[in-house]
């Protein structure tokens, strides 16, 4: 099956062609005349040319929205080495600072039948207390975190600092809320404290403009 690429993503090419590799996960995929390789399990970023990214979703169409602006600035998108399968993940960073990273990315892991995390972010919106935190496998760095509903969707938003990059961080459900594929994804924004403070408002501005998908995205 080919589909088209990303239309708002500048790649540095006349034409590209995507297709789906059969059975395996969405981020896994075939390009025929890309300006490098398809992704293959290394440990190793190889130094490949960047593409701006000016909205999302791009990259990868099975995301959990159909729609995001992204905050101002040159973001920008350099394809990695190495494969996420079976999830993905999505690194954009600032063309004018790689270290302010925005992130959307998933495990691409079924969540057991019985896990926590199904009935918190499903509960009415509420500051989680740091009792729940470890059945929720949330880091302990995280010295935030809440439920939330954001147009609609609940979402798990938790805030924090590690090894001196502070992180505002979404974690939901990929799928519809009210859907039987149970898999998690995240938005991550991180920076040193100094860019963070200055970028953080237009991060969380451009999250309201997040219209989520309604129908089944990603399946594992």
């Amino acid at each position: 099956m080919y589909v088209e690429p990303p239309k708002l993503v500048d790649l540095p090419v006349d034409r590209v062609e995507f297709r789906y590799v059969a059975k395996q996960s969405p981020s896994l995929l075939l390009a025929k005349k890309f300006p490098y390789p398809p992704p293959a399990r290394r440990s190793s970023v190889a130094d490949h040319p960047s593409v701006e990214v000016k909205e999302m979703p791009a990259i990868l169409e099975d995301l959990p929205m159909v729609f995001m602006k992204l905050p101002p600035g040159k973001w920008m998108y350099q394809r990695l080495e190495y494969a996420s399968h079976p999830g993905y993940n999505i690194p954009l960073t600032l063309k004018s600072n790689s270290k302010v990273e925005l992130g959307f990315s998933s495990p691409g892991v079924y969540l057991r039948e019985n896990s926590h995390f199904k009935s918190v972010i499903l509960s009415e919106p509420h500051v989680v207390p740091r009792s729940e935190l470890e059945s929720l496998a949330v880091q302990d760095f995280f010295t935030d975190v809440r439920v939330e509903i954001l147009n609609g969707k609940h979402v798990l938003v938790k805030s924090g600092r590690f090894d001196g990059t502070d992180i505002y961080e979404l974690e939901f459900l990929h799928n519809p809320d009210d859907s039987d594929i149970w898999v998690t994804a995240e938005i991550s924004f991180r920076a040193p404290a100094a860019e963070y403070k200055k970028h953080i408002g237009d991060v969380k501005k451009a999250l309201q403009t997040i219209r989520w998908a309604k129908k089944l995205t990603y399946v594992p």
